[in-house]
């Protein structure tokens, strides 16, 4: 009824409106809007001039706009709709708690149907019952349950309140439904009114005996629902099954192996076959009998079916045939054609006896010429007489050659050879003293080479040159005393040119020395100083400024015998002073080279630098190690880069404190001091004489080596496990090793930190124990966290760049860390020492794994294994491969282990060195 009056008013509204807006406004006959009016709706000052339907005064309605100019959008519109509020917000609104709008207000709907919008139970479509508490909730005015089918049910007692025959008083029947509302159907619910009978087919043959019994509404698998196998366990025994000799009642009809028999032959020989002559009915075998009679001599086991036939004059196989060519110790025979005894290799038989015209040996290659066979005698005729696959090989007619290597028509009488013809280099005459060399045979000219060129028993007879007396034995002969030979006497040379024959140091090619006696050794007319071949002259040089050496722009003069103002010596930088000799004191800074030194005067050390007084860079000119920079470590500006820099620019350096700047930029504005162990090769240590160290962060930091190459020594120490009350988490192992780095590398070092502590037994969230970190394994509960490694390697994150790793402690278990975690460290951790299912440490190999064989326990490459139950277990240790996770129960973790292959030297390893968060030390020269 509101509602249809809220139409008409505003149907009224609407007339109202048209009729005002024709009375005012300034429309033109043709009703177009004027300048000021542009909609035409008689208003000049309208919020919206461009819509003739807003203006002020105009009825507002539900359309998102200002109709009536207030300011306002839908407020008081005339076609708003009434809401009710659900205060219980069951959907039902309360019909004294209506208000209009142009939407539904929060907490409010459209119907006004509720009976109590206090309680969400009551409401239109609540569901009636008297099952607890009657009242009416469905607001219909009465009070009582609802049963909609009737069945004398209300709907909240029953699984079903639309289908009468279900109910708690309905018997079960097989239909796929609860029908008795007790949550059981059909087979499942014992009181089942209406299954079958099913009995197990243990043997799956069909037939299902009476041992087993069910009832439901289908077959369980393994069922059927007869019961008549008379033996459920064998697949053979069943009604209908065919009967066998067997002794079992095959077919279930209370008989056993009726009607069936098998025919069996007496074996008197026992060799597995019978005479089909004598035999019998039997289910089983009688003693003496085979199941076959194909025997054809029942009285030798050596004759049967299966029997080899042999040469005996007995048909051994039964197959009606005797001493077939088949037989065993059958001989094989060759037709002789020509009657030699000797057969045909390609005409054979074989046969217990030989046939006519047959022979046992098959070596004839000729069968059609009786002279032709493997015993006959080879004859110089072009046929293989002998049968030896060769023709006219050692006839007994060959001739003899010889081999005439040279081809000069005469032959090696030792090579001689026999054939029917020459062999191809070979020759009939075999009278050459040489078959190597074709000019030597007999007829050949004789020639001065110690060989007797023609075979005659003589060597160079009749030939010969000219050869001249060598008495003094020089080489060189006397023109006066000659013989004609061969080859030279004894004593005799070539050479004619000898001026002194009884003096070997006399001839031509001698060396003309400096002698007292001015001989002429060489023989060319000339003696001593005279002879430009002379030899023992010494070299001799200008002394002008008489100092004792000789100047050194001159050149040498060679004499036997020198005159006066002249030296050997040929050192002299200046032969017009006296007091400038390499034998003189050096005077420095004066500008003269006084000992000839031929450096600066101005570099006393030797360094290669000029002084800075001179114009040159040098800052100290006694110390050839110093030059322009001066590293000495002895104040910040003379820094040096490392300890081990300076003791090898400064060798007599002792140990003490040292300024050095390892980035070596030539700003040591950053220099810092340190402790040089200079007596041990210059290591470098922090000032108050300890190493360095990079502590814990729980960050990846970084260590750039000193920009010149550098040995450094590591000491890593990986971070124990989380404790607990007992303090049993696992310590951390150290690593120790050196390598030497180019300038500048940058390494990034990761610092181990210790997992989180075990508490109190199977109590907290699960997986709770965080792992420390770089790699250690998650522990919960009582367990621990395990232990993080410490490592250094090349590249950010990357693990297969570590050089060396220090393992860090697998995880405690059980409650208050009872059960030790194994302590990281060495090539293998330490395996975890309690619970059922241990964590094993990591190798160097692969990540350690539990006893328990389960997978999920096993670490990996720099990391520990996480815990796998929620129950007290350790996490592993990280490590160069992490330890295993505890596997179950309140098990130990084991630890991770160490690594130090990318070392160079010092490496050592050692288990358990450290009980908190792990550090790195380090020294370096």
């Amino acid at each position: 009824m509101r509602f249809a009056a809220l139409l008409l008013l505003l149907v009224v509204g609407c007339a109202d409106e048209s009729s005002q807006r024709k009375e005012t406004g300034d429309l033109d006959d043709s009703g177009s809007g004027s300048e000021d009016d542009r909609d035409g709706d008689g208003f000049t000052d309208d919020c919206d001039d461009d819509n003739a339907d807003i203006y002020p005064g105009a009825a507002e309605f539900c359309d998102g706009l200002d109709n009536d100019c207030n300011g306002v959008v839908d407020d008081g519109a005339i076609d708003a709709l009434p809401w009710y509020a659900d205060n219980d917000g069951d959907g039902f609104g309360d019909l004294d708690a209506a208000t209009e709008a142009c939407e539904a207000p929060v907490g409010h709907v459209a119907n006004a149907d509720d009976c109590d919008d206090t309680d969400a139970r009551f409401n239109p479509g609540a569901i009636e019952t008297d099952c607890e508490d009657p009242a009416d909730y469905n607001c219909d005015g009465s009070v009582g349950y609802e049963d909609a089918d009737a069945d004398g049910f209300a709907a909240c007692a029953e699984c079903d309140d639309s289908d009468a025959a279900v109910n708690p008083d309905a018997d079960e029947v097989c239909n796929g439904v609860d029908d008795d509302c007790n949550t059981l159907v059909d087979g499942d619910d014992p009181s089942l009114a209406d299954g079958t009978t099913w009995y197990a087919d243990t043997d799956g043959d069909g037939y299902g005996g009476s041992q087993f019994v069910v009832e439901a509404c289908d077959a369980p698998s393994g069922y059927v629902a007869n019961s008549d196998d008379c033996n459920d366990l064998n697949p053979d025994t069943y009604p209908s099954a065919v009967e066998i000799c067997d002794t079992e009642d095959n077919d279930c009809d209370s008989a056993i192996d009726e009607g069936v028999n098998v025919t069996w032959y007496a074996d008197a020989d026992g060799d597995g076959y019978g005479d089909a002559t004598a035999f019998l009915e039997a289910c089983t075998s009688p003693p003496g009998y085979s199941a076959n009679g194909d025997d054809c001599d029942d009285t030798s086991a050596a004759t049967s079916p299966t029997a080899y036939e042999v040469c005996d004059g007995i048909d051994n196989n039964c197959d009606g045939a005797t001493d077939e060519d088949s037989a065993l110790n059958a001989t094989t025979y060759y037709a002789d054609s020509d009657g030699d005894g000797y057969g045909d290799a390609t005409n054979s038989t074989n046969a217990c006896s030989a046939p006519t015209g047959h022979v046992t040996d098959g070596t004839d290659c000729d069968d059609t010429d009786a002279t032709t066979n493997s015993a006959a005698s080879e004859a110089c005729d072009g046929v293989d007489n002998d049968c030896d696959g060769t023709v006219d090989e050692d006839a007994t007619d060959a001739s003899t050659w010889y081999a005439d290597s040279d081809t000069d028509g005469y032959g090696d009488g030792s090579t001689a050879v026999s054939a029917c013809a020459a062999p191809t280099g070979h020759v009939a005459d075999g009278t050459d003293c040489d078959d190597t060399t074709a000019s030597i045979h007999p007829g050949a000219s004789e020639t001065c080479n110690s060989i007797d060129d023609n075979c005659d028993g003589d060597t160079d007879e009749g030939v010969g040159s000219t050869w001249y007396a060598d008495f003094d034995s020089d080489g060189y002969g006397s023109p006066n005393i000659s013989q004609v030979a061969c080859s030279a006497p004894a004593a005799y040379v070539s050479d004619a040119t000898d001026c002194n024959d009884v003096d070997g140091a006399i001839h031509p090619g001698a060396q003309e020395v400096c002698d007292a006696s001015n001989t002429d050794e060489d023989c060319d007319g000339d003696a001593d100083d005279a002879d430009a071949n002379v030899s023992g002259t010494t070299d001799y040089y200008p002394d002008a400024d008489s100092d004792s050496y000789g100047d050194s722009s001159a050149s040498a003069t060679a004499y036997c015998d020198p005159p006066g103002g002249v030296v050997t010596d040929n050192s002299d930088c200046d032969d017009t002073s006296a007091t400038v000799s390499p034998g003189a004191t050096e005077t420095w800074y004066d500008g003269v080279d006084g000992d000839c030194s031929g450096t600066s005067d101005y570099d006393q050390d030797g360094d290669g630098e000029d002084t800075l007084a001179s114009g040159g860079i040098d800052r100290d000119d006694l110390d050839a190690n110093c030059s322009d920079t001066c590293g000495n470590g002895q104040a910040q500006s003379t820094a040096g880069v490392t300890c081990g820099q300076i003791l090898s620019d400064y060798s007599t350096s002792s140990d003490g404190t040292y300024w050095i700047d390892i980035d070596d930029d030539g700003d040591t504005s950053n220099a810092f001091q340190v402790h040089c162990d200079m007596a041990n090769g210059g290591w470098t240590y922090e000032s108050a004489g300890t190493a360095f160290r990079l502590s814990y962060t729980g960050n990846t930091q970084t260590l750039t080596t000193a920009n010149t190459s550098a040995e450094y020594l590591f000491s890593l120490y990986g971070s124990a496990a989380g404790t607990g009350n007992n303090s049993n988490g696992g310590n951390g192992g150290l690593a120790q090793g050196s390598k030497t780095f180019s300038a500048s590398t940058t390494l990034y070092v990761y610092v181990g930190g210790q997992g989180d502590a075990g508490g109190v037994a199977d109590t907290g969230s699960a997986h709770s124990r965080t792992g420390g970190f770089n790699g250690g394994g998650r522990g919960t509960r009582g367990g621990s966290g395990g232990g993080g490694a410490t490592d250094v390697r090349t590249g950010l994150g990357d693990l297969t760049s570590r050089l060396i790793v220090a393992g860090g402690g697998g995880g405690c278990g059980n409650g208050s860390c009872s059960n030790r975690g194994g302590h990281g460290g060495n090539t293998t951790g330490e395996n975890g020492t309690g619970g059922s299912s241990i964590g094993y440490g990591g190798t160097q190999s692969a990540g350690g794994c539990s006893s328990s064989g389960n997978g999920a326990a096993c670490a990996s490459l720099g990391v520990g294994a996480d815990n796998i139950q929620d129950n007290d277990e350790g996490g592993g240790g990280g490590g160069y491969y992490g330890g295993g996770a505890g596997g179950n129960s309140n098990s130990a973790a084991g630890g991770g282990s160490s690594y130090t292959g990318g070392m160079d030297g010092d490496e050592s390893l050692s288990r358990g060195a450290n009980s908190g968060n792990g550090y790195l030390d380090y020294i370096f020269r």
